[in-house]
């Protein structure tokens, strides 16, 4: 799987990547999504998140 971010806007104006701020970037059909947090620090965070089974 191949997923690109695009962090501009319609007008081509870049988004706001602040602190706290969260983009999912990429899931699939079972629940598991890929998300792009930018921290307190300013680094950048890619976490996968998968639903709890039952």
């Amino acid at each position: 799987m191949l997923a690109q971010l695009d962090l501009r806007t319609t007008t081509g104006d870049a988004k706001p990547l602040e602190a706290g701020t969260e983009f999912p970037f990429e899931h699939t059909e079972d629940g598991t999504a890929v998300f792009l947090t930018r921290n307190e620090d300013k680094s950048l965070r890619l976490s996968v998140r998968r639903p709890a089974r039952s």
